[in-house]
């Protein structure tokens, strides 16, 4: 039967014997792969991070009118804690938003310490930017703008050190065998090795 001009031909389905089924090849037999999760649950470090925010305008507060350090605070500028309380809050708030709007908080596999800091470190300017413009629409007699670079160094450094603490706690944790996911690599050559490494 010869077709007509324009027509489409199309080869016919292959016909299976009946009684036999198509072996499932390796990938279908393989189970499906788990989502990766950390050892630490994930809201230990914006929680982490919110308390150290805080410590960081205490430790700044005391390092500014207790101890005085690099400069003087007159007895007339002599502030209590308690008028800094809501902008220690309003500090505290405004770096989670930064960190989770920067994606800090998302599992990257080989993110490294320095790119954590770095999107941290922008997190922190954007909150003590908007600390100090609140001083000025406030025009609070707790004001003082060099005990904002206090907390915002503060909270660099404990921050950087809860990272490596966290990171050192995730090592031990792996090397127990916790929170690690077996992957299987299927070939010896040059490709194989560059996979595992």
């Amino acid at each position: 039967m010869r077709p007509e001009p324009g027509e489409v031909l199309r080869e016919p389905a292959p016909r299976r014997r009946p009684g036999r089924r198509e072996t499932p090849s390796i990938a279908d037999r393989l189970p499906a792969p788990r989502p990766r999760r950390s050892p630490v649950p994930a809201w230990t470090l914006p929680v982490a991070d919110i308390l150290l925010a805080l410590l960081a305008y205490v430790l700044g507060y005391i390092a500014r009118y207790q101890f005085t350090t690099f400069r003087q605070v007159l007895e007339v500028n002599q502030v209590e804690f308690e008028p800094y309380v809501p902008f220690a809050l309003l500090y505290a708030a405004i770096l989670f938003f930064a960190h989770n709007s920067n994606g800090l908080y998302r599992q990257v596999r080989g993110r490294s310490l320095v790119e954590e800091v770095s999107i941290a470190a922008n997190g922190i300017a954007t909150a003590t930017l908007v600390e100090l413009a609140s001083f000025f629409v406030t025009r609070s007699y707790a004001s003082s703008r060099l005990m904002l670079v206090y907390v915002a160094v503060l909270t660099l450094a404990l921050f950087l050190l809860s990272r490596i603490l966290y990171r050192l706690l995730l090592d031990q944790l792996r090397s127990r065998g916790i929170g690690v996911q077996r992957v299987l690599i299927v070939g010896a050559g040059d490709s194989g090795g560059a996979v595992l490494r």
